[in-house]
């Protein structure tokens, strides 16, 4: 059993806005990989203790019960890196199979954008007791698998629609709140979809939230959506200092 996390391709924007979203999954003995949700927590006993560790500090920042999607702060992203340095449990989102190499002690694309200080602290490690009454994990009340259509992403730089095209979707109350705090207007004709046609929140929206609905979303991107954003340039803030004997400059 081994822990993976899943980042968005690009760190720049996610620690600007000082928000990182990130998908759990565990991966099983013959290679299929489940939520953590629908796994019995005596089973992460099997797990070494970094990563044991590591999904310990991931449930208390989920209030105690371990979440597929979340969104991390700096803090939080420097506390995953040092429990876990070298453990090979990083992919990119849009590339699952491809792992993000440590490199130096460091994460390939990821550490130089975060300020990492120090050696992994030792850390407990909490003890999960098996119950009595749970003989398996086949037990757990099951979740039901989603095989339907994913949230669907079209529009432009004036416009977008969203398609949630089921609430069994797993990210689908999270999207819905979402879509409702930026004022998405429903659709009158057709339920599933969603409307901001607002140019300057598009922006906004996308350069806040893009990330987010491809990594905790898993959203589809039309061809056509590619297409007309095609011109959107992300900035990104560089910053450099220059220490003398009597002060520091920085630009």
């Amino acid at each position: 059993m081994k822990l993976r996390i899943l980042l968005p391709p690009s760190m720049s924007g996610c620690v600007q806005r000082n928000a990182i979203p990130a998908k759990i999954e565990i991966e099983k003995e013959d290679g299929s990989r489940l939520p953590p949700e629908k796994i019995n927590p005596s089973a992460f006993a099997a797990l070494p203790d970094q990563e044991r560790s590591a999904l310990f500090a991931l449930s208390q920042w989920c209030d105690g019960c371990i979440s597929s999607f979340l969104q991390l702060d700096l803090g939080q992203m420097e506390e995953l890196l040092k429990l876990l340095t070298g453990v090979s449990c990083f992919f990119p989102v849009n590339d699952p199979n491809e792992l993000i190499e440590w490199k130096d002690g460091k994460l390939d694309g990821v550490s130089s954008f975060i300020r990492v200080t120090g050696s992994p602290p030792p850390r407990p490690v909490r003890e999960i007791k098996e119950k009595p009454e749970v003989d398996s994990i086949a037990e757990r009340e099951e979740i039901p698998r989603y095989d339907g259509p994913p949230i669907e992403v079209e529009g432009s730089t004036e416009y977008l629609r969203i398609i949630l095209p089921s609430s069994q979707h797993p990210a689908y109350s999270k999207v819905l709140s979402l879509l409702r705090k930026w004022n998405f207007l429903r659709d009158r004709s057709h339920r599933h979809w969603w409307w901001l046609r607002d140019a300057s929140k598009v922006l906004d929206f996308l350069a806040s939230h893009q990330e987010y609905l491809e990594v905790v979303g898993e959203a589809v991107f039309t061809e056509n959506f590619k297409k007309q954003t095609s011109s959107i340039q992300k900035a990104v803030l560089r910053t450099s200092a220059i220490e003398t004997a009597e002060s520091i400059e920085v630009e």
